[in-house]
């Protein structure tokens, strides 16, 4: 996967996690604010038609306490023996406590004595009471321990059968205490229920019913479940609801409406649905556009990395900012300048030390009409005895085929051992004998490879520099050991010596010049030591006036001579 779509899934992912944590709490907090809320709502309305109901019943009660103590009604209980005039007074009081007040639906006085029902109502305002136990009302009167909760009953002594809410009081005679009768207010059901629960069902959209203590329906919209016992939900039910009346004990249950309070749950998720896809979408924009902030540098320092690569040593990323892709840009291009430096170094390097290899070579006879020329000289000789002169020409043509023949920058140090005791063999014919060569190598260092014509320059120079040609006790000693994984080559003579101006000297290039024997220098192999080995080889001249000089090389040991080649080593 490319960086850039890592970035984008990371963004991507890391919102859409955050996107839904985020949703699934504010969802879940959002419902139980909004079912708290609603709840609430419901609560407050249902509270106030609680007290509502509570105030009409107070008001009942005390209206019913005050008619049981009315003097009036107590002197007509009195002398209600005296014919059906006072019967019909008795109810026009009660028809006045009724007139009082619009809640009360009915009131009626039980005279024991004589078993008659005086009502409120005009029509068949006094009944007679033949068995009290069958009337539904009397029986509850008489079992009944008063409270200021209200007896629900069926009314069975109107005209029409309804449900009724009754408070009863007795009536007592204020002289002797004796129970004179018993009273009772009347309040119809449908008051109740159009004065405090059909407002707030149909407002509210729910169903709301009053229970008494034995949880048995006195008052609801379904006339069929009056009087019936429920089963109410547990008071931790999500969809319930119950508030009890102070004042009566009765209860308000609330059937929630689930619909209603899920479609506002519901509405809440589909919004947080929405804002989700939103804010995704937003984030897969910003995505976008942080990503291509973020991908443009590393685009960038990709196609220098390419180019680099590809050989355009000029290829160099843009840095822009303090960043970390701007720093690793900035570390790019720092390695990209080092490596092309260090090519440049390696370019020049390979030249210097091909033209090290050419100055070495530019002078050798290479036609070969020489060697056929020698070869008849040598004939010539040899048909004439000269056996010494022959020994020199071979020696000399050896000598010019090494250096001419011989491929490659590298040969064996035997091959170089061979090249220089051609040339001592020449020059002490040139010289008449006055010096000696003794060599002193070690059996397993000749197969190592050496630079070619690496001894021969300096065996030259202590011929030519070194050595008194006037006394035949000139003596140069040639050593090659190996310790551990180095090769010690060293040419040692007793001649004259060299003063530390002269030893520095040496090194020096003489420019125009030519130097014996092809052009090769002391200098000549300083540079092609450092340019093959580098640090790892080295030359070093040490010499005292009168005592002679000893110079010692010291390069890696080494039997693949391909090891410090380089191509044009190779091709030669």
């Amino acid at each position: 996967m490319k960086f850039r779509a890592k970035i984008i899934l990371s963004i991507i992912s890391i919102t859409v996690i955050i996107s839904i944590v985020t949703s699934i709490i504010y969802y879940k907090k959002t419902a139980v604010a909004i079912e708290n809320n609603y709840r609430s709502t419901i609560s407050e309305n249902i509270t106030t038609k609680v007290l509502e109901f509570d105030d009409i019943m107070r008001k009942m009660y005390y209206t019913s306490v005050e008619a049981s103590c009315d003097l009036e009604l107590i002197g007509l209980i009195r002398e209600q023996y005296g014919g059906k005039d006072r019967l019909l007074a008795m109810n026009i009081l009660l028809n006045k406590y009724k007139m009082s007040s619009d809640n009360i639906d009915s009131i009626y006085v039980y005279l024991p004595k004589n078993n008659k029902v005086v009502k409120s109502q005009e029509y068949k305002a006094v009944i007679d009471i033949d068995e009290t136990k069958d009337y539904q009302w009397l029986s509850k009167i008489n079992d009944f321990e008063q409270n200021f909760s209200p007896i629900y009953i069926e009314d069975d002594v109107g005209s029409v059968n309804k449900f009724l809410f009754t408070y009863s009081k007795p009536i007592k005679d204020p002289d002797t205490n004796e129970i004179i009768g018993e009273i009772a207010f009347n309040m119809d059901e449908r008051i109740v229920y159009f004065s405090c629960l059909d407002s707030i069902n149909s407002s509210l959209n729910i169903t709301t019913e009053i229970v008494n203590k034995d949880n048995v329906v006195v008052s609801s919209e379904l006339l069929s479940k009056l009087g019936k016992e429920i089963c109410l939900p547990s008071e931790a039910s999500r969809h319930y609801q119950r508030i009890i009346a102070p004042f009566t004990g009765y209860s308000f249950v609330s059937d929630l409406n689930v619909e209603a309070l899920t479609k506002d749950i519901t509405d809440v998720r589909n919004y947080i649905i929405i804002a989700a896809v939103i804010t995704m979408l937003i984030s897969v924009c910003l995505a976008l556009i942080m990503s291509n902030r973020l991908y443009v540098p590393v685009k960038n320092l990709k196609i220098a990395m390419r180019k680099l690569s590809e050989g355009d040593l000029t290829a160099r990323a843009t840095v822009s900012g303090n960043d970390e892709i701007s720093i690793l840009s900035s570390r790019f291009n720092n390695m990209a300048n080092k490596m092309e430096r260090l090519i440049d170094e390696l370019v020049t390097e390979k030249l210097l030390k091909r033209e090290a290899e050419l100055e070495a070579l530019q002078y050798q006879i290479t036609p070969h009409f020489m060697y056929n020329t020698l070869n008849s000289i040598k004939c010539a000789a040899f048909l004439q005895e000269a056996y010494e002169i022959v020994d020199l020409l071979d020696a000399f043509i050896e000598l010019l085929q090494s250096t001419i023949s011989k491929k490659g920058a590298f040969i064996t140090l035997e091959d170089e051992l061979n090249l220089v005791s051609n040339y001592v063999l020449l020059q002490r014919f040139r010289y008449k004998d006055s010096f000696t060569v003794n060599y002193e190598i070690e059996p397993n260092v000749k197969e190592l490879f050496v630079p070619r014509l690496i001894l021969q320059p300096l065996v030259e120079n202590s011929i030519y520099h070194g050595l008194d040609t006037k006394t035949d006790k000139n003596r140069i000693i040639i050593r090659a050991t190996r310790t551990n994984d180095e090769l010690i080559l060293s040419v040692k003579d007793n001649g004259k010596g060299m003063t530390e101006i002269e030893k520095n000297n040496i090194f020096k290039r003489k420019k125009g010049k030519k130097e014996k024997f092809n052009c090769i220098g002391i200098s000549n192999i300083k540079d092609r030591i450092k340019l093959y080995y580098g640090e790892y080889g080295s030359i070093s001249y040490l010499s005292r006036i009168g005592e002679g000089t000893d110079v010692m090389i010291i390069i890696p040991a080494t039997k693949v001579k391909e090891k410090y080649m380089i191509r044009e080593d190779e091709k030669s």
